[in-house]
């Protein structure tokens, strides 16, 4: 047990509940500096004893990591750039005097300017999709102390919540998280503000909506917004606000009252806005609390309680346990009462009217007396909550003596710090003690007094004398100081007391240093940075060229930072984005700005990785008119405000009590290795160091002054391309002032066609033919470029770029000046000018100012992404018109020459149409009627608009495109058929369509594989390249990967054919690696719990995969040692449960028996016999469980006992099916029911122990073979025990089993009319395909209903020799032989008699098709079922757009003993419905979900539940937002076990 834990406590421990610290200590106190140590022999043992662990050298850097959205679409560019801050002092990443690095040489650092000196550091990114899985890194150099990526993010990214990842030598990890997602731009910027993120039940509601134009313009004529709001609280409860008008500046103020005996854990708030003509739907999520989940945390101000002086005492509300939404009350009381009793009845007020304040969080003072324990009591909707503050339990809290305070937790830079000091009747006046101040563990003050009893004393410390001109977070701490001679009581971490047995002179430190408390306080900067933004002009038209100046100027004199000393300069960094952007999350999500990045994100706990709500607390100091000196009456209580947001923000932070003692500091190098990836962040992130790395010093210089710094080479494992501009305006242009550059290298140059859109691609294609325009991989500066017109209306609007500019940190100029130009793309729109500032002394500032895109005649609409085939929706179309005469306009609609869409105007079922726009409305709407007929996987709707301007009488247009996909309304289900085929073996396969069959979905695939390599192989391949969103997802391709390899290697004259097999399995294996824990466990998503059952999967892939690279042998041992370590007392594994598995426990101890046997582990003899006791019951039972019965002759094989092995192996043999698969079924309520979940597990190990004996088994194993091949048919397919065992299995069987012997016919029939023929010969390699295309979409064979009969036969077979799996193999690699030529005889001259007998080789047959109602197959003891809450016939309907349509989902399992598995839901919603993602977010944080992915357009939502407990049910609601009208089908929903797919469970609505 680490010593530390003396000083703090067993309970302060990461993660562990606050207020805990364990002391032993009793002194007194008198206001009188102390003679009896000198005060600079504490510093020297404090620091000596700190230096050891963080040296004082070390730089301290962290990464403030910036994106340019909050939201990206797939196929975006994100440009990142992450801030290289000094944590202590809040400066760049410079050094005044580059001789303090004693490393590094003149020559290892650049300079800048005279006197200072800047840093390379060399980071990397990392892109972690929703799943938790890496999907891309890069790595970049600093310049002017920032670094730069960017990420073009792939077409078919899946829509959810991804980090950013930013780390690299000395600079802890960083993260920030952004959305993906595609989501549609709207005609007006709707913003709705909660005063609560969670509710109460009977609370009330109050919000404030402001609606604005997209391009900023006013509201004319008078015409001013109107909006209903609507909530539907369930058990036919709602509430409905119907046509509130807005004021002039679309503003307004809504309350509703929450039902006291509402039920829902989310509602949906519905907000339909009307403008004019133009009618646009939101929807917001809100939390529901029940009373009984809150959680009330308690923080002392000192972080422990003392009797009989005045605590003061932070608390913050949550809604439950996750700590993701925080509850406000009011009028709280704390209530005492005598620990003699148990009867709060009797319990006294000494407090009342208790309020939280921000955020859930609020305070109180009051001073515990002994004796008596203390509660916090408080009403919610009638019900009494009542939570205790636990005095009396802190340990040891009747030896306390002294307790603090500050008047003030915010001071401005040059004010004294106040420390109020109150003693009891403990404190010894002959005891010495320190008073210090902290920057992290530096000191910035540190005095020692005494005190005598029962006092108040006031300290005042002066300002300058722990001056820190930058500000930031500080601690003040106060110790007892003692001599080393002196005896001291150690914490007994077995007893959880101070144990006199372990009284023992104390031999560590000179000094010994007992902490009596600390608490967090926030200095303000000294100085600001003011940033001013001009452009040209206010208002532009879309595709214009923009010029903008940005200055920084020192906020107090008004001038340039170089004014006052010519060695100073500023820097800044600017992004140019749509303004709407950052409408498409919640306010509370918003990103901190740079300031308080800086200053307070790392310093506070933060909620899944977001500071929430970050622009409550010191924001208000960077705004324009803001001056330390003089403030307005605004701005003074926007001061108090934020003071008091802060104060609280700063009173809850227990978490981190004690980390930076030097008794602590010494634990952490060895303690962070045993934590969470989570934890360990954290805290280093709080120590500003990693106790690893260095920062990576380049081999040459370059100067600022001379501008042109050297470029850098920059590695990446995805290739980037992106438009960016022609020559001249690039990355190293003159947007780099003064030569300013990157260390950038490797300037990709593939095509972008990925993220582009058609007609947007031949734009982009077109640029490039004639212009520079590649794109900078990890640029600092992107401009956008002028868009050239080919189209013949060169009106058309096709550019939706949204981030026009961006420039990573640059130089400004003497005057504190940069410039920059660009051309916005065709949005019309508001686009927002971000500026962040800061100098060389580490001052900020920032700014955006927005600039309008207008036109004064335009067009909108919006398609949704993806259609079903037989939708048809109403599309509004707005027509613009800001002229101040009326327009006629003649609109035209048109698609692609697919016609895969129909589209004409409502009014004439026209393509054409002409309209009249007033320009008293200033818009007029007009509808077109959208079909969705022919499958596309990429289709637009074109709308042009014509008309005169009314000015000059020339024709004036204007013309846009949006794009879908349209898809089947069913889902594609599959008939398929596997087994052996030769000559005297046809190949029967009988397929009855469906009467619910899609037309024109159908699919036929027939495969004959030449040799059981080639079907083994192909069977293999069928499992690789599956992304893994979880441990178990990523596994079963990991093994094929694996699994392939030793295929390949059956014959080494096929490895050179294995090199993108081995690349594979690296990447994979790395990412395996990522889930298992320091300590030797698994979790199915990273940083969860240790899993027994995945941890032994790990251990088999560990197994094979030092096979093949090596170097795992550590690896192994450290899961093998965890394995072991988890068994009982008896020596067996009766007692673990796995987190989640469909597995019976007797399963699961078995197959860690196989696992551990497969490594060589022999000391398992306890379990064993347990496992025996337990086989030879099963063996007599009807319904025995055959997959176990097969784990356990596996295990004997293992351990060589052959004879055991064989006994169980005949029992199998006895229990195989007819298809070849062993009889696996589950007794209930008297049926016997197919646990379709673990035949193939079971077959596999059968064929897996038979394989042993293969003379006396042959009959089984080919049977059973046949039976695993056709069923590698899914990229998923049972479990990964299945997973394992099967391929096992399969390689053991390829080289016994007889290829093609001869040459003839494959021939397919077809309702007995040959369809195809396919010769072959004994050299053939690849696998034999048919192709039916001809009859595949006839009007009478493949429609619905019908029964096809296909059969395969060999035809005009004639016997030749055998050639080996050796020569079949090398011709795969070398390319096919010269097949020999027949003599006229019609016998081949290399002809040879055989006597092996007639061939039998794998075939395969499957028909695919779209079914919308595809048959269920029950999956045991899954309890699954989607209930609409709207009647279904009013989905479409246009009175009903903006409306909420909920889905009532129930899932959990219905076992009353085993749990279930990974599960997952597959939800379509409508054409016509709007993904609430805020919804699914809320879902996962409150741990309602595991995790989410929104797939192809929005049309699929997968939600993953990480497995059930027995009887565990989960009940829930989809929200959605009917945002179209018309015509729209909810496709099937299902859901699934992941390793079984293929069995279904159905929800036809």
């Amino acid at each position: 047990m680490p010593s530390w834990l003396f000083f703090i406590g067993i309970d302060q421990l990461p993660g562990r509940p606050q207020h805990s610290l364990t002391q032993k200590q009793g002194s007194d106190y008198a206001l009188e500096p102390s003679n009896q140590v000198d005060i600079e022999q504490i510093k020297k043992s404090y620091n000596d004893t700190v230096e050891e662990i963080i040296p004082s050298s070390a730089s301290r850097f962290l990464a403030h990591i910036q994106t340019d959205k909050v939201v990206y679409r797939p196929g975006d560019i994100m440009f990142v750039q992450a801030y290289l801050i000094d944590a202590l002092n809040k400066t760049p990443a410079y050094i005044s005097n580059f001789f303090q690095y004693a490393s590094a040489s003149y020559y290892d650092l650049r300079r800048f300017p005279i006197g200072y000196v800047e840093q390379s550091i060399y980071l990397s990114m990392t892109i972690i999709d929703p799943l938790g899985v890496a999907v891309y890194t890069t790595t970049a150099y600093s310049a002017n102390s920032t670094v730069s990526f960017t990420y073009i993010i792939p077409e078919n990214a899946s829509g959810g919540e991804y980090q950013v990842r930013v780390s690299g030598g000395v600079v802890p990890e960083s993260i920030r998280v952004v959305r993906i997602r595609e989501y549609q731009r709207q005609q007006l910027n709707v913003q709705v503000q909660f005063d609560a993120q969670a509710y109460k039940p009977g609370d009330d509601v109050n919000g404030t909506i402001r609606i604005a134009t997209q391009d900023g313009s006013t509201f004319p004529n008078g015409v001013t917004p109107s909006y209903t709001i609507s909530v539907n609280f369930g058990n036919e409860s709602q509430f409905t606000q119907a046509n509130v008008l807005t004021d002039q500046n679309g503003l307004s103020n809504f309350y509703f009252s929450i039902p006291s005996n509402i039920s829902l854990d989310f509602i949906t708030v519905a907000v339909i806005v009307y403008y004019q003509a133009t009618i646009e739907a939101y929807s917001f999520t809100l939390s529901i609390v029940q009373v009984d989940n809150l959680v009330v945390e308690f923080f002392p101000e000192t972080f422990n309680y003392v009797y009989d002086t005045i605590n003061k005492v932070y608390f913050q509300v949550y809604a439950n346990s996750d700590k993701v939404d925080f509850v406000e009350i009011q009028q709280a009381q704390l209530l005492l009462l005598p620990n003699s009793s148990i009867d709060l009845s009797n319990a006294q007020a000494v407090q009342s009217n208790i309020n939280t304040v921000n955020q859930g969080r609020g305070y109180f003072n009051f001073t515990p007396t002994q004796a008596n324990d203390y509660y916090l009591r408080f009403e919610v909707n009638g019900i009494e909550v009542v939570r205790p503050l636990n005095v009396s339990q802190q340990p040891d809290i009747q030896n306390l003596e002294i307790n603090f305070g500050i008047m003030s937790k915010v001071i401005s830079n040059d004010e004294d710090l106040v420390v109020l000091l109150q003693t009891n009747s403990l404190v010894n006046p002959s005891d010495l003690y320190v008073v210090g101040v902290f920057n992290k563990e530096k000191i910035l003050y540190l005095e020692e007094y005494q005190f005598t009893q029962l006092q108040t004393n006031e300290i005042i410390i002066n300002a300058s004398e722990f001056s820190l001109p930058n500000g930031g977070v500080l601690r003040v701490a106060v110790f007892k100081v003692i001599n080393a001679l002196i005896w001291y009581d150690r914490y007994d971490f077995n007893a959880k007391n101070i144990s006199t047995r372990n009284m023992l002179p104390n031999p560590f430190y000179d000094i010994y240093f007992i902490p009596k408390g600390e608490l967090l306080f926030f200095k303000n900067p000294s100085e600001t940075l003011m940033v001013e933004i001009t452009t040209s002009k206010q208002v532009y038209k879309p595709g214009e060229f923009v010029e903008f100046q940005v200055q920084v100027l020192d906020r107090d004199t008004r001038q340039p930072v170089y004014k006052r000393n010519s060695y100073e300069r500023s820097f800044i960094s600017v992004t140019v984005t749509d303004n709407s952007v950052f409408s498409q999350i919640q306010r509370r999500q918003q990103p901190p700005s740079l300031p308080t990045m800086v200053y307070l994100e790392n310093e506070v706990n933060k909620t899944n990785n977001e500071f929430f709500n970050s622009d409550q607390y010191i924001d208000y100091m960077y705004i324009d008119n803001y001056s330390a000196n003089e403030t307005s009456i605004q701005d003074d209580l926007n001061q108090q405000q934020s003071n008091v947001n802060l104060d609280l923000l700063l009173g809850v932070q227990g978490w981190r009590y004690g980390y930076f003692y030097p008794q602590v500091l010494q634990e952490w190098p060895s303690l962070i290795s045993t934590m969470s990836k989570e934890e360990a962040r954290q805290i280093q992130d709080l120590l500003a160091y990693t106790f690893q790395g260095s920062i990576y010093y380049p081999t040459s210089v370059g100067t600022f002054a001379n501008g042109a710094l050297m470029a850098k080479q920059s590695s990446d494992v995805q290739e980037l391309t992106s438009s960016s501009e022609p020559s001249g305006g690039q990355a190293g242009g003159q947007g780099e002032q003064q030569g300013q550059g990157q260390g950038q290298g490797s300037q990709s140059q593939v095509s972008s066609q990925a993220q582009l859109s058609r007609k947007e691609l031949e734009f982009w294609n077109f640029l490039k033919k004639y212009a520079y325009c590649d794109f900078e991989q990890n640029t600092r500066l992107y401009r956008h470029a002028k868009k050239f017109q080919f189209f013949e209306d060169v009106s058309t609007r096709f550019d939706t770029t949204e981030t026009v500019f961006y420039q990573a940190a640059v130089l400004t100029d003497n005057q504190g000046k940069y410039s920059g130009s660009f051309y916005i793309s065709d949005l019309i729109t508001q686009f927002r000018i971000s500026a962040n500032a800061f100098d060389t002394r580490g001052v900020f500032g920032y700014k955006y100012l927005v600039i309008n895109s207008r036109s004064n005649f335009y067009i909108e609409f919006q398609l949704p992404s993806q259609m079903s085939v037989g939708d048809e929706l109403i599309i509004p179309v707005t027509i613009y018109n800001y002229y101040n005469e009326t327009l006629t306009v003649n609109l035209y609609a048109s698609t692609d020459e697919s016609e895969s869409l129909g589209v004409v105007f409502l009014d004439n079922n026209n393509s054409e149409i002409r309209v009249n726009v007033t320009t008293v409305q200033n818009q007029a709407v007009f509808y077109i009627r959208v079909r969705a007929q022919n499958f596309s996987e990429n289709t637009y709707v074109q709308i042009r608009a014509v008309s005169l301007d009314p000015l000059n009488l020339e024709t004036i247009s204007d013309s846009i495109f949006r794009e879908t996909s349209v898809v089947s309304p069913g889902v594609q289900q599959t008939q398929s058929q596997g087994g052996l085929v030769g000559p005297n073996q046809p190949a029967e396969f009988e397929v009855i369509l469906p009467e619910s069959m899609v037309p024109g979905t159908q699919s036929f695939i027939g495969e004959v594989y030449p040799s059981s390599f080639v079907a083994l192989v192909r069977g293999i391949l069928r499992l690789i390249g599956l992304p893994g969103p979880c441990f178990e997802c990523i596994y079963g391709p990991v093994y094929a990967n694996i699994l392939a390899y030793q295929a390949y290697l059956k014959n080494t004259d096929a490895a050179d054919d294995i090199s993108n097999v081995t690349n594979q399995l690296e990447i994979y294996h790395r990412d395996i690696k990522t889930y298992i824990s320091s300590e030797g466990y698994v979790s199915q998503f990273k940083g969860g719990r240790g899993d027994v059952l995945l941890t032994a999967f790990a251990l088999l892939e560990l197994r094979d995969v030092n096979k093949i690279f090596g170097n795992e042998n550590s690896s192994i041992q450290t899961l093998t040692t965890w394995l072991l370590d988890q068994r009982g007392f008896n020596g067996t594994y009766e007692l673990i449960r796995p987190i989640y598995t469909v597995y019976p426990q007797y399963v699961v101890e078995a197959f860690i028996v196989y696992a551990l046997t497969s490594v060589g582990i022999t000391d398992i003899q306890a379990e064993l016999l347990r496992l025996e006791v337990i086989a030879a019951d099963q063996m007599n039972q009807i319904d025995a469980d055959n997959f176990f019965i097969g784990l356990m002759a596996a295990i004997y094989q293992n351990l060589n006992r052959t004879q055991e092995a064989e006994k169980y192996a005949d029992y199998l043999a006895s229990q195989q099916n007819s298809d070849g698969s062993i009889r696996q079924i589950v007794i209930a309520d008297n049926n016997q029911i197919p646990r379709y979940d673990q035949v193939f597990e079971a077959t596999a190990v059968a064929v897996l122990v038979w394989e042993q004996n293969f003379d006396k088994y042959s009959d089984n194993i080919v049977r059973g073979i046949d039976y695993l091949l056709k069923n590698i048919r899914y990229r998923y397919f049972g479990a990964n025990i299945g997973s394992i065992l099967a391929i096992e299995a399969l390689i053991g069987y390829i080289s016994k089993v007889q290829d093609i012997n001869g040459y003839g016919d494959f021939v397919l029939y077809v309702d007995n009319n040959e369809a195809d023929r396919v010769p072959f010969d004994v050299d053939t390699i690849e696998p034999i395909i048919f192709n039916i295309n001809s009859i595949l979409y006839d009007n009478e064979t493949f429609v619905q209903g019908n029964d096809i009969q296909f059969e395969i036969l060999v035809a005009n077979f004639v016997k030749t020799e055998t050639r080996n799996l050796s020569e079949g193999i090398q011709e795969a690699v070398d390319g096919p032989r010269n097949i020999p030529t027949p003599d006229s005889n019609g016998q081949s001259s290399n002809q040879t008699q055989n006597q092996s007998g007639d061939f039998r080789v794998q075939y395969q047959m499957s028909v695919s098709y779209d079914d919308t109602n595809p048959t269920s197959r029950d999956i045991p003891f899954l309890t699954f079922n989607v209930t609409p809450l709207f009647e279904l016939a009013t989905l479409g309907q246009q009175q009903l757009q903006g409306q909420v349509f909920s889905y009532q989902i129930v899932i959990g399992n219905s076992h009353a003993n085993d749990s279930i598995g990974l599960t997952i839901v597959d939800f379509r919603p409508a054409s016509c419905l709007r993904v609430n993602f805020a919804q699914l977010e809320a879902l996962k944080a409150n741990n309602v979900i595991s995790q989410y992915e929104v797939l192809n357009n929005n049309s699929e939502i997968l939600l993953y539940f990480e497995g059930f407990q027995p009887q565990e049910i989960k009940q829930f609601q989809l929200d959605f937002l009917q945002v179209y009208s018309g015509y729209c089908q909810q496709r099937p929903i299902n859901a699934y076990q992941f390793y079984s797919p293929e069995v279904n469970e159905w929800i036809i609505i």
